[in-house]
Order: C-alpha cells, then structure tokens, then sequence
C-alpha cells in the first residue's frame, strides 16, 4: 500500500516536471488555446451570430484530444518497461490524466480571458470556465484512449480529425432543422459535443437560475459518463494489450 501511494503522488509530479520543462510544447499547447480565444473574440466582434458557443465547445474538445492523443503511445516502451517494475496501470493513466486536466484548466481560461478583453460573455465566468474544462476532460479521456489504441504517433493524430468531424456534423448548429430526423436526434445524445453545447448555453443565461431546469444537470451527468466509459475502456484495454 505504501508503494501504490507513492506511485499515486510520483508519478503526476515527474510527468507535471517534464511537461512544465518542454518549453516548446507547452508554449505551443497554452498559445494555441489563446490564439483560438483571440481569433473567436474578434471574429465574434464583429459578426453576430450564434456559433460562438459551437466553435468553443469544439476548440477545447479539440485541444483535450490533440493534448493527449499521442501521450501513451509516445512512451509505450517506457511505460512497458516500467511495468516490468511495478508500476501500476491505473497510477500511470491516472497521472496523465491529472496533469493533462491541469493544463486543460489553464487553456480554458486562456481562451476565456482573451474572450473577456475583448467583450463580456453573459453569464458568470466561473461557471463558463467549469462547463468548457468538464467538456475538455471528455476530450482529454478519449484522446488517451486513442493513444493507447495507435501504434504510432502519426496514426494517434491523423485519428483526431476523425472523431471530432462527427461532433461537428451533428450539431445542432450545423444541420438543418428539417435534417433532424429520429435517427440523428438518438445519434447526437452519443455525441460530447452536444451535451457540452447545451450545458455551456445554459451557463450564459442571465440570470442563471439552476433549480428551474434539469439540462445543466443532465448535460454534467452525461459528459462525466462519457469520461467514465472512455476511461474503463483505456483501461481495459491497456490492460489486455499488455498481456
């Protein structure tokens, strides 16, 4: 039990060190989410519509998968080695994930912020924030279990674009209202993005009145389902690719 501890604190600070000491890439993953709030800040500026909450939800979506598709898969034959002594499975995954949760944090209030300077969103930040960072966490846990499931690095990234096209193509957003047949209604309940949309639509309501409406709640309980079922999945498949 002492030794599962340890692994349990060790491992997320040694993966937070090397990941604060990769100057290039941290620079590259915190510049992209603040170029992607500058970009929808200005865009946004200047055009109304009502995008803005599909493109945010799809950016941090997009910066949980390309942060950590290729984070297993790059250390495979560490990680197997480590194994070799003693390192457990659940200790490994479960320091990406904290770490990668970390800087995920940070990217959305990155983007958030370079939102604010520009104009104020309706609503309160804090709960903003919450909504785009649980989204992100889905995004997070998939693109893990892309990494563990890609042989290499390349394949883990050319995947992204694949998984994240259908959130995008079944957004509500995106079809037209007499495209949405019932088919494509039970389709989108299995798509992150359209949960996270819903939830993160609810949060700039003004004012923002939680014990009227149970979508809030349904859009949290649905989206930490998703991070739970990509993760059990992760894990048992690392667990039988081990073997």
């Amino acid at each position: 039990m002492p030794i599962l501890n340890r692994q349990f604190f060790w491992l997320p600070y040694r993966y937070l060190l090397i990941s604060s000491k990769d100057a290039v890439t941290l620079g590259v993953m915190l510049g992209q989410a603040a170029f992607i709030g500058w970009l929808c800040a200005t865009m946004w500026q200047r055009i109304q519509g009502e995008g803005l909450t599909l493109i945010l939800v799809m950016s941090v979506i997009w910066l949980g998968l390309i942060g950590s598709c290729r984070e297993i898969v790059k250390e495979r034959n560490i990680f197997e080695r480590e194994r070799l002594r003693g390192i457990r499975n659940d200790a490994y995954l479960l320091s990406k994930f904290i770490v990668l949760a970390f800087w995920s944090l940070i990217q959305v209030l990155l983007l958030l912020t370079m939102i604010e300077l520009k104009f104020s969103l309706p609503g309160a930040f804090v709960i903003q924030a919450f909504s785009l960072w649980l989204i992100s966490l889905s995004g997070i846990a998939l693109g893990l279990l892309i990494s563990a499931s890609a042989h290499r690095q390349d394949i883990a990234v050319i995947a992204v674009p694949l998984i994240l096209i259908p959130q995008l193509l079944f957004s509500s957003k995106i079809l037209p209202a007499d495209a949405h047949t019932g088919f494509i209604e039970r389709v989108k309940l299995f798509m992150p993005t359209y949960w996270g949309e819903r939830m993160f639509n609810h949060s700039l309501a003004v004012p923002l009145q939680l014990s009227e409406s149970l979508i809030p709640f349904i859009a949290i309980s649905c989206l930490i389902l998703f991070f739970l079922i990509f993760t059990f999945t992760l894990l048992a498949f690392i667990k039988r690719r081990i073997r």
